[in-house]
């Protein structure tokens, strides 16, 4: 099966990420890396899914996924079966 996991840098997301991995999914990380959060933990944590043995199962995408021409590549090619989104934008001011 391939999945979709958007925030898959992020805690959660990268927890999700290993486990699917480790059981043999096809997974496609989605994660904008920005700055909000010290980027080096988000750099640390992908390259740990790098280095597990993927065997090609596991890929990201430096991307936001505001960016809808973006997201309508992604499913037409990829032809996910599940999509746990878990992309946040912390830090957003109140109105």
């Amino acid at each position: 099966m391939k999945v979709l996991i958007t925030g898959a840098c992020g805690f959660i997301g990268f927890h999700i990420c290993k486990k699917l991995i480790q059981n043999d999914y096809e997974v496609l990380g989605i994660d904008n890396f920005n700055s909000y959060y010290d980027t080096s933990l988000k750099e640390s944590r992908l390259i740990e899914l790098n280095n597990i043995l993927t065997k090609g199962r596991f890929n990201i995408l430096r991307e936001n996924i505001k960016n809808l021409e973006v997201l309508k590549k992604t499913f037409y090619e990829f032809k996910l079966d599940i999509v746990v989104n878990l992309a946040a934008q912390a830090g957003l001011d109140t109105l």
